[in-house]
Protein backbone atom coordinates (compact mmCIF):
# COMPACT_ATOMS: atom_id res chain seq x y z
CA UNK A 1 0.00 0.00 0.00
CA UNK A 2 1.34 3.53 -1.16
CA UNK A 3 0.69 6.55 1.31
CA UNK A 4 0.98 9.99 -0.52
CA UNK A 5 1.83 12.39 1.81
CA UNK A 6 2.35 16.33 1.70
CA UNK A 7 5.69 18.14 2.29
CA UNK A 8 4.18 19.30 5.59
CA UNK A 9 3.53 15.65 6.30
CA UNK A 10 7.03 14.57 5.62
CA UNK A 11 8.35 17.17 8.47
CA UNK A 12 6.20 15.68 10.69
CA UNK A 13 7.04 11.98 9.95
CA UNK A 14 10.66 13.00 9.97
CA UNK A 15 9.97 13.90 13.62
CA UNK A 16 8.57 10.79 14.46
CA UNK A 17 10.88 8.55 12.81
CA UNK A 18 14.46 9.38 12.49
CA UNK A 19 15.12 6.49 11.04
CA UNK A 20 13.12 7.64 7.78
CA UNK A 21 14.98 7.14 4.48
CA UNK A 22 14.48 10.58 2.25
CA UNK A 23 15.14 9.76 -1.07
CA UNK A 24 15.26 12.58 -4.13
CA UNK A 25 14.87 10.67 -7.32
CA UNK A 26 15.27 13.95 -9.48
CA UNK A 27 18.03 13.63 -12.08
CA UNK A 28 21.48 15.34 -10.96
CA UNK A 29 21.06 18.59 -12.69
CA UNK A 30 17.59 19.29 -11.02
CA UNK A 31 19.58 19.21 -7.64
CA UNK A 32 21.70 21.67 -9.00
CA UNK A 33 18.64 24.02 -10.28
CA UNK A 34 16.58 23.96 -7.44
CA UNK A 35 18.39 22.29 -4.54
CA UNK A 36 17.05 19.48 -2.26
CA UNK A 37 15.26 18.70 1.36
CA UNK A 38 18.24 18.86 3.95
CA UNK A 39 19.35 15.52 4.83
CA UNK A 40 18.12 13.62 1.62
CA UNK A 41 20.03 10.93 -0.27
CA UNK A 42 19.65 11.16 -4.30
CA UNK A 43 18.95 8.23 -5.83
CA UNK A 44 17.33 9.31 -9.58
CA UNK A 45 14.72 7.20 -10.57
CA UNK A 46 15.84 4.59 -13.05
CA UNK A 47 18.81 4.02 -10.76
CA UNK A 48 16.06 3.08 -7.17
CA UNK A 49 14.65 0.60 -9.89
CA UNK A 50 18.45 -0.90 -10.91
CA UNK A 51 18.68 -0.67 -7.19
CA UNK A 52 15.82 -2.78 -6.32
CA UNK A 53 16.23 -5.39 -9.06
CA UNK A 54 19.50 -5.67 -7.87
CA UNK A 55 18.62 -6.19 -3.80
CA UNK A 56 20.64 -3.55 -3.11
CA UNK A 57 17.64 -1.46 -1.41
CA UNK A 58 16.27 -2.58 2.23
CA UNK A 59 12.43 -3.68 2.59
CA UNK A 60 13.17 -2.94 6.21
CA UNK A 61 13.50 0.80 5.81
CA UNK A 62 10.63 3.01 5.67
CA UNK A 63 11.43 5.47 2.86
CA UNK A 64 9.67 8.62 1.38
CA UNK A 65 10.32 9.58 -2.22
CA UNK A 66 9.95 13.02 -3.69
CA UNK A 67 10.75 14.88 -7.36
CA UNK A 68 10.13 17.86 -8.86
CA UNK A 69 6.20 17.20 -9.66
CA UNK A 70 5.33 14.22 -7.43
CA UNK A 71 4.61 12.29 -10.90
CA UNK A 72 7.64 10.39 -10.80
CA UNK A 73 8.00 9.86 -6.79
CA UNK A 74 4.47 8.12 -7.55
CA UNK A 75 5.62 5.79 -10.00
CA UNK A 76 8.33 4.85 -7.88
CA UNK A 77 6.10 4.53 -4.85
CA UNK A 78 3.62 2.27 -6.87
CA UNK A 79 6.43 -0.08 -8.42
CA UNK A 80 8.48 -0.78 -5.04
CA UNK A 81 5.10 -1.06 -2.85
CA UNK A 82 4.11 -3.49 -5.34
CA UNK A 83 7.59 -5.31 -4.49
CA UNK A 84 7.20 -5.29 -1.24
CA UNK A 85 8.80 -2.28 0.33
CA UNK A 86 8.11 0.42 2.85
CA UNK A 87 7.51 3.01 0.65
CA UNK A 88 6.01 6.71 0.53
CA UNK A 89 5.20 9.09 -1.86
CA UNK A 90 5.59 13.25 -1.79
CA UNK A 91 2.73 14.40 -3.76
CA UNK A 92 3.71 17.82 -4.16
CA UNK A 93 6.05 19.77 -6.10
CA UNK A 94 9.19 20.55 -4.93
CA UNK A 95 10.64 22.98 -4.33
CA UNK A 96 7.72 24.31 -2.30
CA UNK A 97 6.21 27.41 -3.76
CA UNK A 98 5.18 30.00 -1.05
Amino acid sequence: MIIFMTHSELVQKRGENPNLQVIDIREADELDTNGAIEGADHISMGRMFIKAAQGELSKDVEMVVYCASGTRAGIVARELSDKGYNILSVTEAFPVKK
